[in-house]
């Protein structure tokens, strides 16, 4: 791309994530929304009171590819539907951003980084905590040595808002979304693996279902419920407008959470062994009182710890043989996810522009994947499982 012109870019799959991304690309000085596509026409109705004409409207990837001068294209599509436009775009000579995860299988991600080395285009995925205010000022730290080598280190995900996120509809079964370490927690499992500096060899996990699911029939709806007034998690809309993505409206599940059919589990512990010696743990519960992430590492010269709860952020650097501590608290003027979505537009355009790999590559997506997918297979096995190499 030539030096100041903007990356024309369409977005594929027009659920509240695709809405978002739309208004982030709109607003981008250095990105031009060209085109979206949805095989639901009715859902470009927003967009078309809102921008009208100013970009082209499709339902097939294959006609929106063959728009002129297109350069990039975002995937928002459901989760298992991720693997054959990232390949179509890139086969077609066209930068992508794929949102997270990456794939529900390490096959469908080897498949998607082999058409990015073939195309020689950027693959990124849609990361954005990599960019995030606390876990940059976390890579500084560690970058500069203040821990030392890094040789242990954990994650935590406090879900709160497990409930009403993820156990109301498709997302709780697993022929939907494999699991919600999967689902949910592959920012996180990004973001320990990125920390621990290699790639993971070998995941061992244990796993349940202990609050949701298991009690009532699985057609049980909060509509229909007596307990609908009292109940944390009830549903009290059919949908819900987002006048800040153009007014777009979708529609919201109402499904009992603790209906029989609920099959992934709401709490997982997974042991991980990278390829450079080095160990981490994660740990996602869906039932606790706090929404937080936490990180913990530890090098051969010190502590690091991170915590991200309601937009406040802190680290906290203990030294070995010494009383001495340093505290730091990340702020950002404006952005969500503490700056990650803007940065993570500023990187995929530079990207794009420059021809360089992006911090949240394919590589890390695969990663992220393989960890949440192994853990799964050793949950249902007992057993360890070998993360084969791409």
């Amino acid at each position: 791309m030539a030096s100041g012109q903007k990356l024309k870019t369409g977005v594929i799959g027009l659920g509240p994530r695709g809405f978002f991304l739309c208004t982030l690309i709109d607003e981008h000085p250095r990105m031009e929304w060209v085109a979206v596509c949805d095989l639901n026409a009715g859902r470009f109705d927003p967009l078309k009171k809102h921008v009208g004409d100013r970009i082209a409207y499709f339902t097939s990837l294959q006609e929106m590819l063959s728009l002129p001068g297109l350069d990039a294209v975002v995937v928002t599509t459901n989760d298992p539907d991720h693997k054959v436009p990232t390949v179509e775009i890139l086969r077609a000579g066209k930068h992508c951003l794929v949102e997270k995860p990456m794939a529900q299988t390490i096959e469908d991600c080897d498949e998607m980084l082999l058409a990015q080395r073939e195309s020689g285009k950027v693959l990124m995925v849609d990361f954005e905590l990599r960019y995030c205010v606390l876990f940059e000022r976390m890579r500084e730290l560690i970058e500069r040595g203040d821990i030392g080598d890094i040789k242990l280190g954990w994650a935590v995900d406090n879900v709160a808002v497990g409930g009403n996120s993820f156990f109301h509809g498709k997302r709780k079964h697993k022929n939907f979304i494999k699991s919600l370490v999967l689902q949910k927690g592959s920012h996180t499992l990004d973001l320990l693996n990125g920390f621990m500096g290699g790639n993971p060899r070998q995941v061992f996990a244990l796993g349940g279902l202990d609050v949701f699911g298991r009690l009532h029939a699985p057609d049980k709806r909060c509509r229909d419920c007596g307990k609908r007034e009292t109940c944390a998690y009830a549903i009290r809309e059919k949908t819900r407008v987002y006048p800040e993505f153009y007014d777009a409206e979708v529609p919201i599940d109402d499904h009992c959470v603790y209906g029989q059919d609920v099959d992934v589990d709401d709490n997982t512990l997974i042991a991980i062994q990278y390829d450079n010696g080095k160990r981490g743990f994660y740990t996602e519960c869906h039932f606790t009182p706090e929404y937080s992430r936490e990180f913990t590492l530890i090098g051969d010269k010190g502590k690091m710890q991170g915590h991200f709860e309601d937009g406040r952020f802190s680290i906290r650097v203990s030294y070995r043989h010494s009383d001495h501590v340093d505290e730091y608290h990340p702020t950002v003027s404006g952005g969500g996810h503490g700056g990650g979505e803007t940065g993570l537009m500023d990187d995929f355009a530079r990207c794009c522009r420059e021809n360089e790999t992006p911090l949240a590559d394919g590589v890390a997506g695969r990663n992220a994947t393989a960890v949440a997918m192994a853990a799964q297979e050793s949950i249902e096995s007992g057993k360890a499982v070998e993360i084969p190499t791409p």
